[in-house]
C-alpha cells in the first residue's frame, strides 16, 4: 500500500508524522489512476490491430491503475479531506464571529 502513504512533510503532520498526505496528492493519485484505466481500456480494444509503441507509449506503459481497494481508500481518504476542509472554513468563520462579538461586549463594559 504505498500508493496509499505520502511522505512526512511539516505542510501536513501534526507534529508526529504519520499523515497520509495533502488532498491535492489524493486528487493527483485519483487523476494518475483514471488516465492508467483509459490507457488500459485503449490497450485492450486496440489488442486486436497490433500496431508499433512510440517512446511515449512505452514509457506511460508501466502505469497500472491502481488496485480496486486502494483506489476505494483513496476516494474515500479524498473525500473526508473536503469534507473537514469545508468544516474549518465554517469553524474559522465562527469562531471570528464569536470573537468579534467579545470585542464588542468587551468595549461595552470598558466604556459602562
Amino acid at each position: 500500500m504505498a500508493e496509499l502513504e505520502a511522505p512526512p512533510s511539516p505542510a501536513n503532520s501534526s507534529g508526529g508524522g504519520g499523515g497520509t498526505g495533502s488532498l491535492e496528492s489524493d486528487l493527483e493519485l485519483l487523476a494518475q489512476h483514471n488516465c492508467a484505466v483509459l490507457q488500459h481500456r485503449h490497450r485492450s480494444s486496440s489488442a486486436a490491430a497490433p500496431q508499433p509503441q512510440s517512446s511515449a507509449d512505452s514509457s506511460q506503459a508501466g502505469e497500472q491503475p491502481l488496485p480496486h481497494r486502494q483506489h476505494c481508500a483513496v476516494v474515500y481518504r479524498a473525500g473526508q479531506k473536503q469534507i473537514v476542509r469545508a468544516y474549518a472554513v465554517g469553524a474559522r468563520e465562527e469562531l471570528s464571529r464569536i470573537m468579534r462579538l467579545l470585542r464588542e461586549v468587551d468595549e461595552l463594559r470598558s466604556s459602562s
